[in-house]
Order: C-alpha cells, then sequence, then structure tokens
C-alpha cells in the first residue's frame, strides 16, 4: 500500500462516470444498465473555471446513488424545469472508494504487488 500512490489506484480503475444537473431519462438508463458503480458525480461541465483551475475543470455539484437513480426512475419523479443553485467549485478528476482500498482488489488492478508480497514473505 504505501508503494502506491492515489494516481496509481485511480488510473487502474474505470474511468469515472459522471451525471450532468439535467439529464435524459435514456441516459440515466444507459448509465445504470452499462456500468457497476454505486455512486456518480453531478457535475456542471464546460464552464468557465475560475482563475488557478485547470480548463475543463467541473463544478462538483455532489454524488448521487445508483439506488437513488433506480427509484427516481421507478417512481417517475420528474421536474418540468432546470432548477440552479450556487456550488462551491471543485474539479473532478475520479473517485476511489474503501473497495478500491481492499487487498483482493488492489492486487487485481496491481498484479505485481502480489509477487512482492510473496517474495516478503520468503525472507
Amino acid at each position: 500500500m504505501r508503494n502506491l500512490t492515489v494516481g496509481e489506484h485511480a488510473d487502474a480503475k474505470p474511468q469515472v462516470v459522471t451525471l450532468g444537473e439535467v439529464e435524459k431519462v435514456a441516459r440515466l438508463v444507459d448509465v445504470l444498465r452499462n456500468t457497476t458503480h454505486n455512486g456518480f458525480p453531478v457535475v456542471d461541465e464546460g464552464l468557465e473555471p475560475p482563475v488557478g483551475l485547470v480548463i475543463g475543470a467541473t463544478e462538483l455539484h455532489g454524488i448521487v446513488l445508483r439506488a437513488h437513480l433506480v427509484k427516481l426512475l421507478k417512481k417517475k419523479w420528474f421536474l418540468p424545469e432546470r432548477r440552479r443553485r450556487e456550488w462551491e467549485v471543485s474539479p473532478v478528476v475520479g473517485i476511489l472508494t474503501r473497495q478500491d482500498l481492499r487487498t483482493y482488489n488492489k492486487l487485481t488492478a496491481f498484479p505485481h504487488l502480489a509477487k512482492s508480497k510473496e517474495r516478503d514473505k520468503g525472507n
């Protein structure tokens, strides 16, 4: 674990799937069918970032859980118009979860660590 950086963990994961503040039902259904993620960052993309942030930075509104999206779709809880709120601006690069830090998942993403672990036991 000490030899891995957060960036290496992020690179070993599937690309983060973000949702916009307003999404079409078809897009939500597609995302839910084609991913196994349990949470999705909700962002506004393509905004002009404040001075000091990287071009293409996104405004993070929060995270919506898979279970919540499924419930919203089943109950057909849709808003007729977009609501606008002011939020803190944060660049979204990726998400690491507790599951990513479990030994099995680390060894799956970084098989070379299993070999070094076996060598350490032999000493």
